[in-house]
């Protein structure tokens, strides 16, 4: 089975996501060893990032490979 090339923009928006999702670990990270009052809800936000972030990924693939598809056609 022949392996498509992952396409530019598809390698940017797994960089970018990748970016993202570290920069909220270390922002948990750093104000938890500080201290801070809302350390819980960064850690929160960073577990739902940690779910959305592919997840929307993931369906943003699918629409541009229907739309390239449909374009096709």
């Amino acid at each position: 089975m022949e392996r498509k090339p992952v396409s530019k923009f598809q390698r940017i928006l797994a960089l970018a996501a990748a970016v993202i999702l570290i920069g909220l670990y270390l922002l948990t990270l750093i104000l938890a060893v500080t201290g801070s009052p809302d350390t819980m809800n960064y850690l929160l936000a960073s577990l739902f990032a940690s779910i959305v972030i592919p997840v929307f990924l993931y369906v943003l693939r699918m629409v541009i490979k229907l739309s390239q598809k449909q374009e096709k056609e």
